[in-house]
């Protein structure tokens, strides 16, 4: 009996591996007028996660330190966005909860859209002094259909006014045009339900 068992087990974890999609090779393209940019359409294409992801490199050398796609729907976390899960990988990779340390360099997050309002106070806390950020919120919510949430009105100064720089619409046609992707593959928006 416990043989059987055994053997029901490891046919079930193969083909639950089997089902899993391959996660992407590489969701970073070189952009020819900058170091790098963030090209998440293998995350749409693959099914792994939503239009998003993010990448934290150091700011001098462009050296990649981490990466993050969105895994909302696959980890079932509302907090599995993609800046949150670059910015987390890189503070595990460097054994830090401040990236703004002085004993390591800069650090840059590149993320395909400007942060929801969650991912901005992540970002503030976080200790990474850059931003580029491609597609704007209004493109998410009026392409997609994504609630980016309640961001404040100023909120490039608020970033800068704490000392990270923020460089807005950073490739925003591609970023557009992978968010579009996205509607045309019919990809699932997940904003909170809300009942009165």
């Amino acid at each position: 009996r416990r043989r059987r068992r055994r053997r029901r087990r490891r046919r079930r974890r193969r083909r639950r591996r089997r089902r899993r999609p391959d996660p992407p090779d590489s969701i970073f393209g070189i952009a020819s007028h900058t170091k790098n940019s963030v090209t998440w359409q293998q995350n749409i294409e693959k099914t792994t996660g939503g239009p998003f992801g993010a990448a934290v490199f150091e700011r001098e050398s462009g050296q990649l330190v981490s990466v993050g796609v969105n895994v909302v729907l696959n980890q079932g976390c509302s907090a599995a966005h993609a800046e949150m899960m670059a910015i987390m990988l890189a503070q595990q990779e460097l054994g830090t909860h401040d990236l703004g340390i002085a004993k390591l360099p800069e650090f840059q997050l590149v993320t395909s859209g400007k942060m929801c309002a969650m991912c901005l106070g992540s970002v503030v806390w976080s200790g990474v002094r850059e931003v580029l950020a491609s597609a704007q919120p209004e493109d998410v919510e009026n392409i997609v259909g994504f609630d980016e949430g309640p961001a404040p009105a100023d909120y490039d100064q608020q970033l800068e006014k704490r000392g990270i720089s923020i460089i807005p619409s950073f490739l925003r046609e591609e970023g557009c045009a992978v968010l579009q992707r996205y509607v045309d593959l019919e990809g699932v928006v997940y904003n909170p339900s809300r009942n009165s």
